[in-house]
């Protein structure tokens, strides 16, 4: 979910490449890296850091509702970038300005909960 979101985001951006200054391109997509580089190092590091889990599945309750807050914070980040590419006339400060207000004030949607998810499961 989390790669798929940043990869949708990526591409909308590019996708308007060519109505932004080239600065305002970098900086739109270092903003992007910036704010999903925490979220995918604590997946890929459970993933790829971890010995195996020795039991099937994490809690039962634990997946669902780490699904439905995933979700949820994509939404909150990636509606604005994708309403962004389709938009004419939007301006990149906006759109950077809306990312760094809502990633800062959303990330305690998922950082525990991720940690806490791939902490279970791999005990």
């Amino acid at each position: 979910m989390f790669i798929t979101a940043f990869v949708l985001q990526l591409v909308c951006v590019t996708a308007v490449y060519k109505s932004m200054w080239p600065d305002e391109y970098v900086q739109v997509m270092v903003k992007l890296f910036g704010i999903y580089s925490v979220h995918l190092s604590v997946i890929l590091g459970a993933i790829f850091g971890g010995k195996p889990p020795d039991h099937a599945q994490p809690p039962r309750l634990l997946t669902p509702i780490a699904v439905a807050l995933a979700a949820l914070w994509n939404v909150l980040i990636g509606w604005r970038t994708v309403a962004f590419a389709f938009t004419a006339g939007e301006k990149v400060t906006d759109l950077i300005a809306y990312l760094d207000g809502v990633s800062a004030a959303s990330a305690f949607l998922v950082t525990g909960l991720l940690t806490t998810y791939f902490i279970k499961a791999n005990q």
